[in-house]
């Protein structure tokens, strides 16, 4: 994060309009995802869980993959984000999209 508002004091832009400046595809999304991860991987992981379960149908694999992959690294965080971005709670989001 702080490298980030560095830059942006340094250069009057922004990372993220960098890189899509400068990058397309595949290459630019890569490189987004990583900008997010490290400037709030709990929120990025709280968005991607949101993601899984928001159209019709879960996408059962991606929720599970990130629920199994972060219990142990900050689980906590993520589901705090989660319920300051969305005003749901994870479990009751996954309950209601998961039931049934």
């Amino acid at each position: 994060r702080a490298v980030c508002g560095e830059y942006q004091k340094a250069h009057n832009t922004t990372l993220e309009n960098v890189i899509k400046s400068e990058f397309s595809g595949d290459t630019q999304d890569g490189h987004l995802t990583l900008l997010a991860i490290a400037q709030n991987s709990a929120k990025y992981f709280a968005t991607q869980l949101h993601k899984s379960m928001r159209f019709l149908g879960t996408n059962d694999k991606k929720l599970r993959r990130i629920i199994i992959h972060r219990c142990e690294k900050d689980m906590v965080q993520i589901k705090e984000e989660y319920e300051k971005e969305f005003g749901k709670t994870l479990v009751e989001d996954i309950t209601g999209d998961t039931s049934g």
